[in-house]
């Protein structure tokens, strides 16, 4: 029975203590957020609000520092800095001090700064729940740190939870290879015959399984593990949060609409830059670096400079070589120089005054201006313009930082490379035993540079065009862009009904002036009148108001029968009335006065 239950502990032990260590991480965490709650909450009201600061900070500063002890990533400085942390011993340490920061945690909820109507609801539960939780998981690494530890060999917690089933016979192997620094029982000889067993522990423990053989990769596989289990519980959640909400904002996202006239004056820059750096990307094109002349004439890196020029005079005019390749002779004297052409390409070599073969970063500052970062630098300006508010839109705006940081990025690697990368370490095996002609650098980048700006440039315009067209990626306005809307088209409208009443006024004033156009005015207006006080029978004593249709109509409106409701109607004419002549009366007492 005892047998059975041990193997069952033996593959749970190693997920149950790195799920632990998870909790503990996630308690250190709820104490940190409490101290930034307390702290800045805090009561100013004695002078010694100081102390209660520092306590707050000192109490994070000690949280953090404990879960980098639980991360697997400094074992080593804490088994020699701070043992009582290190695989050698148990959880007992680490649960005390959680119990002693859960005690403090709920002990100053004991003051009226850190009360519940102080701190409010939300805030004051951050803290209960710090504390709490840390008590918890004080007991729980306390009960852990007996059940899975085995003094009599020496396996601790910390030893199950990085290495697992193995960690007896890891345990084992490392006493044993320091045998010949001490002295213990298994070193020294036994000189009686009944030698009294070791004292057995009557603790209540549940050893893991000590059988099976040891792998060479048992230390690199239980790393992996226990970066996987910490890992696992934060990544999964945000891959399964990121794919619910790239569904629902697929699901959601506005009809696709046509491209606006910003967005098509970037995408059309970044055509045509992508267009040209493909161009520059190609060997044929004017301006593509010369040859590399080891490749070219089947050269090794020691090859003699005599019988490399040979060669390379076969590939010119006329069998001769031209005034650059003698110029390039002249300074291929040594394997430095060599190395040099094939770092830096053969202008650099041949064309600067300063440089010094005994100090190489001499023709790295006179390479790297114009032949790394100027290209770099052209090709930001052109991310800057297609990614400006006014020229591009508000879409492809909302990629400026991004953008940005992708292109610094992309300098910043080319740079490495070029200021790193040495001919002869960095090339394979062949090149160094002198059987095959080493890659010119120079060659290479010059011409994947700008594929690689092409490329950039591609994915900037598809990620523009997918932005702008409401296809992916969309963001609905902010609430200070929606007002701006709203006020550039209520000011537009505004604007067009000015014109139109100015309009209107000018009209009415030249008809007012003109004594022709006042007298038409005048006779339309009798006429109109005339027409609608006249009858069939032309007399003058009935009017429109008066016939029996209408008649009848205002009848069964006055009598709620045609769906008017009078009473809201008598409102809003009254209102209406009152705005409109709101301000009458005080010009009125105004010009009285």
């Amino acid at each position: 029975m005892m047998a059975s239950l041990k193997e069952s502990l033996a593959g749970p032990g190693f997920v149950i203590l790195n799920a632990i260590r998870v909790l503990n991480i996630i308690a250190f965490l709820d104490i940190i957020a409490a101290c930034a709650v307390m702290l800045v909450k805090i009561s100013l009201l004695s002078s010694f609000f100081v102390f209660q600061a520092t306590s707050h900070v000192m109490t994070a500063g000690v949280s953090i520092f404990l879960i980098i002890s639980e991360l697997p990533f400094f074992q080593n400085y804490f088994d020699h800095n701070w043992p009582l942390l290190g695989q050698d011993s148990g959880f007992i340490t680490l649960a005390l001090v959680m119990m002693i920061l859960g005690v403090s945690m709920l002990g100053n909820l004991n003051t009226e700064a850190t009360s519940q109507e102080s701190l409010g609801l939300s805030f004051w539960q951050i803290v209960l729940s710090a504390g709490i939780l840390a008590m918890i998981m004080s007991v729980i690494n306390l009960a852990a740190s007996f059940i899975f530890a085995d003094s009599d060999i020496g396996v601790t917690a910390r030893h199950v939870r990085m290495d697992g089933a193995v960690a007896p016979q890891k345990v084992v192997k490392r006493a044993g290879s320091q045998r010949s620094f001490q002295l213990s029982t298994d070193t020294l000889p036994k000189y009686s015959p009944n030698s009294k067993p070791r004292r057995q522990s009557s603790m209540l423990r549940f050893p893991v399984k000590t059988s099976g053989s040891m792998n060479a990769d048992d230390t690199a596989s239980s790393n992996i593990k226990s970066l996987l289990i910490f890992f696992a519980p934060i990544i999964v959640p945000r891959i399964i949060n990121f794919y619910r909400s790239t569904r629902v904002a697929l699901a959601s996202r506005p009809a696709s609409r046509a491209l606006p006239p910003n967005a098509s004056r970037a995408l059309n820059v970044l055509f045509f830059a992508t267009l040209f750096f493909f161009l520059l990307s190609l060997p044929v094109n004017p301006h593509a670096p010369s040859p590399n002349i080891f490749v070219l004439t089947r050269s090794r890196l020691n090859t003699p400079t005599d019988i490399v020029f040979n060669r390379l005079a076969r590939h010119r005019l006329e069998n001769a070589l031209t005034d650059t390749d003698t110029l390039l002779r002249s300074k291929f004297t040594s394997l430095g120089a060599r190395k040099v052409y094939l770092r830096f390409g053969p202008e650099t070599l041949t064309g600067c005054q300063f440089c010094s073969l005994e100090n190489i970063n001499t023709y790295l500052l006179y390479y790297l201006p114009f032949h790394t970062l100027l290209p770099h630098l052209f090709h930001m300006v052109i991310v800057g313009l297609v990614t400006s508010a006014p020229f591009a839109g508000r879409e492809a705006a909302s990629w400026r930082n991004k953008f940005t940081m992708a292109g610094l990025a992309l300098a910043s690697l080319d740079t490495y490379i070029v200021s790193t990368y040495d001919p002869v370490q960095s090339a394979s095996a062949a090149v160094r035993a002198g059987v095959s002609p080493p890659p010119s650098l120079y060659h290479q980048i010059t011409l994947l540079r700008p594929l690689a700006f092409a490329i950039f440039d591609g994915i900037c315009a598809f990620l523009i065009y997918v932005t702008a067209t409401n296809r992916f990626f969309f963001t609905p306005p902010s609430q200070a862009e929606q007002v701006d809307q709203l006020v550039g088209s209520s000011l537009s409208a505004l604007s067009g009904a000015t014109a139109k009443l100015h309009a209107v006024n000018v009209a009415r004033n030249a008809v007012v002036r003109d004594k022709v156009l006042k007298d038409r005015d005048d006779a339309y207006w009798r006429t109109v009148v005339a027409d609608s006080a006249k009858v069939d029978g032309g007399d003058l004593s009935a009017n429109v108001w008066e016939e029996e249709e209408v008649v009848r109509a205002m009848s069964q409106a006055m009598a709620g029968q045609g769906g008017v409701n009078l009473a809201k109607l008598g409102i809003s004419a009254a209102e209406y009335v009152n705005g409109v002549t709101a301000g009458l009366d005080n010009d009125a007492e105004l010009r009285e006065s």
